[in-house]
């Protein structure tokens, strides 16, 4: 599972550092569904800007993450690896879904300029982790510590 997680990271930041107006971040956050859990990962921003080139669009922001939450469970501190996928718009209103084995979690929230993302969503459960499901409502803030191009650029 380390390696996959690493091999995601790689293809975030290559797919990233590849593309027009794109940038990486390092992310840590704290996320609740029936228990606290703290947040550590990437994130890559590779489509960052208005559609067209014009100024009466919408800004979009398009990126992908990966990381893993970290928890107690049964009494053990686990970490669970995961993928996020979200869409931006407008630079203040965010749509994501994070995927593990153990939850998918689609939420939406508001986002400030990429660097502060507060999320509410729902969480389906998968896989058990030490016989917890992770099931039910969720509430989560994550501060992202990125290159230049990974924050959104409201002055265009």
């Amino acid at each position: 599972m380390k390696k996959l997680f690493v091999i995601i990271a790689f293809i975030i930041s290559g797919i990233s550092l590849s593309a027009q107006n794109a940038g990486v971040a390092a992310d840590i956050g704290y996320t609740f569904n029936k228990r606290s859990m703290g947040y550590f990962g990437v994130s890559g921003s590779f489509y960052n800007s208005r559609p067209y080139n014009s100024s009466n669009d919408l800004l979009l922001n398009i990126g992908l993450g990966a990381g893993a939450y970290v928890g107690r469970f049964g009494g053990e501190t686990k970490a669970i690896p995961a993928g996020s996928f979200n869409v931006g718009i407008g630079g203040a209103l965010d749509a994501k879904v994070v995927a593990s084995q153990h939850f998918i979690n689609p939420s939406l929230g508001l986002n400030l300029l990429n660097a502060v993302k507060l999320h509410l969503g729902y969480s389906i459960p998968g896989k058990s982790i030490s016989g917890i499901r992770m099931k039910g409502f969720t509430v989560g803030i994550t501060l992202s510590f990125g290159t230049r191009g990974y924050y959104l650029d409201v002055s265009n």
